[in-house]
């Protein structure tokens, strides 16, 4: 499930801007690279309201190498 405007749909496709303050079970972050996910603050900073949307587990794929900010992130 998740929170706010976003509650109540289903299978939510949006972007992690979008998602920001909202929760849901799952979260899929589907391109996890480097190109996508460069070690700059911004992306630090999405990646975190990424990583942090989901309740119970969060599930990433990269497509090469991953992004150097996969090694900064803590499993809890």
């Amino acid at each position: 499930g998740a929170d706010g405007a976003l509650a109540g749909r289903g299978v939510v496709v949006t972007t992690v801007e979008a998602a920001k303050g909202a929760e849901f079970d799952l979260v899929v972050l589907p391109d996890l690279g480097a190109r996508a996910w460069p070690d700059r603050p911004e992306a630090r900073r999405l990646l975190y309201v990424g990583l942090t949307r989901a309740r119970c587990a969060v599930v990433g794929a990269a497509v090469g190498a991953p992004s150097p900010l996969i090694a900064l992130t803590t499993p809890r």
